[in-house]
């Protein structure tokens, strides 16, 4: 039997596309160097997507989850096909996040229930 929020993830995609912002997110990878000690080239590959910058709230700065200075930033899952990773770099209206883990409790990259929003620890 399907999930009842199967479509869910597609509907909010369609119905919130026209506020976010167009982003892009960058993710880069090493290729295996020639031997066990020389890394190889790292690439970046770029995924466009739809993002909104936000900030986080009083409560999840005053308790620790999140350092003082991180962003919120929720990335629409229906625009891109890979799911953020820490380390990633997103960039939306001219600024640049680094997607972090550490400077808090709070996971760096969350979801809901249906999948429709990402919603990750950024960093300039």
């Amino acid at each position: 039997m399907a999930s009842p929020l199967s479509k869910v993830a597609a509907t909010i995609g369609k119905a919130m596309s026209g506020v976010f912002y167009p982003a892009t997110l960058a993710r880069d990878a090493r290729a295996a160097g020639e031997n066990d000690w020389t890394p190889g080239a790292i690439t970046t590959t770029e995924h466009a997507c739809k993002a909104l910058p936000d900030t986080w709230s009083a409560y999840h700065v005053a308790n620790g989850m999140v350092a003082a200075n991180d962003a919120r930033l929720l990335i629409l899952a229906s625009t891109i096909a890979v799911v953020p990773a820490v380390g990633d770099r997103v960039t939306v209206q001219g600024s640049t996040y680094t997607i972090v883990s550490d400077g808090g409790s709070a996971p760096a990259v969350e979801t809901d229930p249906a999948q429709a929003v990402w919603v990750c620890r950024g960093r300039r």
